[in-house]
């Protein structure tokens, strides 16, 4: 399923294909020479978006995953004791402060784990190898609004 921030991302490579095809609904005769080349450039044309909407949906959906087990971290957990024996209070709260620096940092990697995947997408979609696109800058706005 594409989302309108996968259509975003698309709309420039839908418009160079849109160009590209466009011609053959107007001024091209079937019987032409060139109707092989055409088509063969058709062809390669779709094969490259197509490859590229799979890569992006890829991307988004890592980092969605990734935004999704930040949003479902239990940064509360209680260490696990003995039932039978209550703990001392100083190696209870040791033991907390210890799962909640793993969750952390789990929790942070994460986090950092999405910058590269939108530059990723940035890079894959827009051909911009520097900076952030206005399209993916928003959705990283976004993102930061959902943390």
């Amino acid at each position: 399923m594409t989302s309108l921030f996968q259509i975003d991302i698309l709309r420039g490579n839908l418009t160079d294909l849109y160009k590209l095809m466009y011609p053959a609904s107007k001024r091209m005769n079937w019987l032409s020479l060139t109707v092989n080349e055409y088509v063969s450039r058709c062809n390669f044309a779709i094969g490259k978006f197509t490859s590229l909407v799979h890569q992006l949906q890829k991307n988004i959906g890592d980092a969605e995953e990734r935004l999704h087990d930040i949003e479902t971290a239990d940064l509360f957990r209680l260490p696990e004791f003995n039932a039978n024996q209550l703990p001392d209070v100083t190696i209870f709260f040791d033991r907390l402060n210890k799962l909640r620096a793993i969750d952390i940092r789990t929790v942070l990697r994460k986090y950092n784990d999405i910058g590269p995947i939108l530059t990723k997408v940035n890079r894959s979609s827009f051909r911009q190898y520097t900076g952030l696109h206005i399209t993916i800058y928003g959705n990283g706005l976004e993102i930061t609004m959902r943390l």
